[in-house]
């Protein structure tokens, strides 16, 4: 049994990894995961750092694109990791203070991460400038890959089929950037009642329905 601490780039949180091993020794595992792939058999239990909003202003303060949209697709992969190791800067190289061999060795046994990105319509635009009916993507750490589950404990992956509304920060080509996994993902019942997908959400800092959510991020 391991554990491994990584930050995949700026922005991304800080992960503690630690492997179970063998499924039949902690439960069944999903025939199914985002992305496919043959059913699991390991389980890699991720501790994720995420940014913690104490109010629904301060979500809105970081965030520039606030969508609602329905996961169309969804493709796990394995992604390099990316760090600045010129840099002093903690935030931008996590390996800060370390000597080149230390770097060297880390970069070894750390050189990227399972993560799953989906693709969504939009089907309402609170904020930012997309418009309704464009696809963007929205990442994931975790999911299947090679027959190994990879899960945040108390983060959820995205549903194909689901709808959800989106707190993010947009980036290149589409992509957007969840302000924080923990706080920044609600699914949307028929009603417009939203609901946290995070099973163990730094805090509930957006409630009631989406009637709401259009007040606090104002287009």
């Amino acid at each position: 049994m391991t554990l491994q601490h990584i930050r995949p780039r700026a922005g991304m949180p800080a992960l503690a990894l630690l492997t179970l091993g063998a499924l039949a020794a902690c439960g069944s595992a999903p025939d199914d995961a985002p992305g496919g792939g043959a059913r699991a058999t390991e389980t890699v239990v991720m501790a994720a750092d995420y940014p913690v909003y104490l109010t629904a202003r301060e979500l809105d303060e970081v965030a520039d694109t606030v969508v609602r949209g329905i996961v169309r697709s969804s493709e796990t992969g394995f992604e390099r990791l990316v760090l600045d190791t010129s840099s002093d800067d903690p935030q931008l190289n996590p390996l800060a203070g370390l000597s080149e061999d230390e770097i060297d060795a880390y970069l070894a046994r750390n050189d990227g991460y399972v993560a799953t990105t989906h693709s969504l319509e939009v089907t309402e635009v609170l904020q930012g400038d997309v418009g309704v009916g464009d696809t963007v993507t929205v990442q994931q750490i975790g999911g299947t890959h090679d027959g190994v589950s990879y899960v945040v404990l108390g983060i959820e992956q995205l549903s194909v089929g689901r709808e959800y509304l989106l707190v993010t920060t947009a980036r290149e080509g589409g992509r957007l950037e969840l302000v924080s996994s923990g706080q920044s993902v609600f699914t949307v019942g028929a009603d417009g009642a939203l609901a946290p997908l995070a099973t163990n959400p730094g805090g509930y800092v957006l409630r009631g329905t989406l009637a709401e959510a259009r007040e606090v991020f104002p287009g």
